[in-house]
């Protein structure tokens, strides 16, 4: 499920089950950059990818909670402009 994140930026996230390692459970989440400009919070194509940033494996649910309390807790403390 790949959308678009941030403001003016050609940037997006994409996860979905682990491509790794046959013996490699789990999810993967990617960091791309995207060729064009796509509107926040939009879906995207496999062609609109330029490159990959960085990949996030989680191995458990667990840790994909821990990181999803992790952003809830950074969001909560955000300060709105």
């Amino acid at each position: 499920m790949p959308i678009m994140l941030g403001k003016n930026l050609k940037k997006g996230i994409m996860a979905g089950p682990s491509q790794g390692h046959p013996f490699q459970a789990g999810a993967d989440l990617y960091i791309l950059w995207l060729n064009r400009k796509v509107p926040s919070g939009e879906r995207f194509t496999d062609e609109d990818i330029e490159n990959v940033e960085a990949m996030i494996h989680f191995c458990d649910r667990e840790s994909v909670k821990r990181t999803i309390d992790v952003l809830t807790e950074v969001l909560l403390k955000w300060k709105e402009d």
